[in-house]
């Protein structure tokens, strides 16, 4: 799983076993050790309450959610993305979570 940050935007790319993964068991997480006593998680969770795409922050993980119909119908089909914008404060960030054609398993 790789994850962009720039300007107002989070963009998640999945490959294609990370998808199985989150198929399965509603849940693909990473992370990247920045410093010896500090990493930055960042996960994709499927949550059955939620309408819409969500993020979170919390204890150094970014967690995207996930619509649990949204997230089965993109993982079982060739829909690309899934996206969406969230206001946050006087900003808009956009999110976008798509399938990793490029990598290699």
């Amino acid at each position: 799983m790789k994850l962009r940050i720039h300007g107002d935007s989070l963009r998640v790319r999945v490959t294609h076993a990370e998808i199985l993964e989150l198929d399965a068991r509603g849940l693909v997480e990473a992370r990247v050790q920045l410093t010896a006593e500090r990493a930055l998680g960042f996960r994709l969770t499927v949550v059955p309450q939620v309408t819409r795409i969500g993020v979170g922050f919390t204890d150094d993980v970014i967690d995207i959610r996930l619509p649990a119909d949204a997230a089965r119908e993109w993982c079982r089909s060739d829909r690309v993305s899934l996206r969406d914008t969230l206001s946050v404060g006087e900003t808009e960030l956009r999110i976008v979570v798509e399938k990793d054609f490029d990598s290699h398993d």
